[in-house]
């Protein structure tokens, strides 16, 4: 169902991606990496249908999915890397400074676990730290 809900979100339909990803979810086992996978997918199409709340709710628990099974790399970056712009979004419509520094947070411990593991000079790496600049950049 993961294949299936990644199809239709690149064709653009939203609401039949976010129901294939929410039945894959059902057969995924609770622990494993691929449900993290599963979870970030669902997470962008909330974000991109402006369900903020549930896409940081799924994006969370990927986090720590992603921890749990295999550390600090380059999916753990992606993962945080949405949730640190979806954060940022959150803080531009809200202008709540807990968000905003929860957005900088994130990010930063995302940064900090790549470098760790030797992928500093990475597109992932770099597109967080854009990130931490502009989110830095906002007051």
């Amino acid at each position: 169902m993961h294949v299936t809900g990644v199809c239709f979100r690149l064709l653009g339909n939203y609401g039949r991606a976010k129901r294939c990803f929410a039945d894959a979810l059902k057969t995924v086992p609770p622990r494993s990496l691929f449900r993290a996978e599963v979870l970030t997918s669902l997470g962008e199409v909330k974000w991109v249908t402006d369900d903020l709340q549930g896409a940081v709710r799924d994006l969370v628990a990927a986090k720590a999915l992603v921890l749990a099974n295999c550390g600090r790399g380059g999916f753990y970056g992606r993962v945080c890397a949405l949730l640190g712009q979806i954060y940022d979004v959150l803080y531009v419509q809200s202008g709540n400074k807990v968000i905003r520094g929860e957005a900088v947070l994130v990010v930063e411990d995302a940064i900090t676990g790549l470098e760790e593991r030797g992928l500093a000079e990475g597109a992932v790496c770099r597109e967080l730290r854009e990130l931490r600049g502009r989110i830095r950049a906002r007051r």
